[in-house]
């Protein structure tokens, strides 16, 4: 009867454990999307939540994104609000976040490929913002120098336009370095924003 007892009790502590295992993975699931900070429209402000990039009652600011011109091709400023965080890589976090959930405006286009999502953001010691993001980023880059350009810059301007202080940026993917983004926008090095159009000042 005791041996029963102490079996039970052992079989129901097993149950309950893989019970609140399967509660927090699928907890886990939905509120980080697997893991990275992939928000939809209808999750950005709750994923913004869950990893405390600010607190509630914290004034906005304005930033700008920098999405694609349906029309034109080239890049269409868009303002957006952030919570105005205390620490700068927070701020930051929410800009990108922003950034890869793409545009809301049909006269708009998301120059990221399908399914890009921001992994995490760290500054270095040197002010270099390193920007982790998912292997989609890569794997779904497809329409040769065009569009691997714009898909680099418009996360690279989206930064440092918004972020002065920061003084470059690196592109990782999956926490690696990439020689390159598909073959031809190199990775390797420091990147800086591209002042050269016309149409990235805001």
């Amino acid at each position: 009867m005791e041996n029963n007892r102490k079996d039970r009790k052992a079989g129901n502590g097993f149950i309950y454990s893989l019970i609140a295992v399967v509660v927090f993975a699928a907890a886990y699931y939905v509120v980080t999307g697997t893991g990275v900070l992939n928000p939809n429209e209808r999750t950005i402000s709750s994923a913004m939540s869950a990893y405390k990039l600010y607190s509630e009652g914290e004034k906005k600011n304005t930033v700008v994104l920098f999405f694609g011109d349906a029309v034109s091709g080239g890049y269409r400023p868009v303002k957006a609000e952030i919570y105005s965080s205390k620490l700068p890589v927070n701020r930051i976090k929410q800009t990108l976040l922003l950034l890869t959930a793409g545009p809301s405006a049909a006269d708009c286009r998301q120059f990221l490929p399908e399914g890009t999502a921001l992994k995490e953001a760290y500054l270095d010691p040197n002010n270099i913002l390193y920007v982790d993001l998912s292997t989609e980023f890569a794997s779904n880059c497809r329409g040769g120098t065009t569009s691997e350009y714009y898909a680099v810059y418009s996360i690279v301007n989206t930064v440092m336009l918004n972020f002065p202080a920061v003084r470059g940026v690196r592109i990782l993917v999956d926490g690696a370095e990439k020689k390159s983004l598909a073959g031809h926008i190199m990775l390797e090095s420091i990147l800086k924003p591209d002042t050269d159009s016309g149409d990235v000042n805001i």
